[in-house]
């Protein structure tokens, strides 16, 4: 991903403005997204799959694909919620 779309692992190009919708049926429960998007007038669907990606990496580029194309986009599922802050350090007590 870069900053104006995505590429697959087989090579495939789109960019944000193409995808028209991002379904998460399977999201939860498998951790695939299928993100529809439109080229040279035909359909086509890139599929975002923790098991073939590292599961973070993967949470990681749903967000910011969904906050690039916009939440109204997204069918069959809501909004990734915003990376948890990392806790710091406990000081030591004195």
């Amino acid at each position: 991903m870069d900053e104006t779309g995505l590429r697959s692992s087989q090579g495939h190009q789109l960019t944000f403005d193409q995808i028209t919708s991002i379904n998460k049926k399977k999201w939860d429960k498998k951790g695939i997204a299928k993100l529809h998007y439109q080229e040279n007038g035909r359909k086509k669907i890139l599929i975002l799959d923790d098991f073939i990606y590292d599961r973070p990496t993967t949470d990681d580029i749903l967000r910011q694909v969904e906050q690039r194309v916009g939440h109204d986009k997204i069918v069959n599922g809501k909004p990734e919620p915003p990376p948890k802050a990392e806790s710091a350090p406990a000081e030591p007590s004195v």
